[in-house]
């Protein structure tokens, strides 16, 4: 996906709140969505090649649903507990083996799909969060 395509879906993004950039074999994370910390609510990078949850992530504040599943990740960013609104959080066919402690601050979550990862035992921190 050229920067042409990349700017097309931003524009959309900044009025609908969903950005869908998926079965791109994304590396990096898109260096223009640091522009929209305040505007996505659903994210979907799901299918590129991500090795590692990006950063930026943490300052996307309002999101509510991200798509993460079928990348190369190894290992998930704990900035994902600064993502207080997220109901929806799909990490499935990934290389996950195991999840941050800070995942216990997403109090919001009602969906996490971890299937298809490397994980060895439960990750207790989801225990604690009443809404799953």
């Amino acid at each position: 996906m050229g920067n042409k395509q990349i700017k097309q879906h931003l524009e959309t993004a900044q009025k609908t709140g969903i950005l869908k950039i998926s079965l791109q074999r994304l590396q990096e994370f898109p260096p223009q969505l640091k522009a929209y910390p305040n505007v996505l609510k659903t994210l979907d990078l799901s299918e590129n090649r991500f090795e590692r949850m990006p950063d930026e992530l943490g300052k996307l504040t309002l999101l509510k649903h991200l798509n993460l599943s079928g990348n190369r990740l190894v290992e998930l960013n704990e900035v994902v507990g600064e993502l207080a609104k997220l109901e929806v959080l799909l990490l499935m066919d990934n290389m996950l083996t195991k999840l941050p402690k800070t995942l216990a601050n997403c109090t919001h979550l009602k969906t996490v799909n971890l299937s298809n990862n490397q994980l060895k035992e439960f990750p207790s921190m989801l225990c604690g969060l009443k809404q799953l």
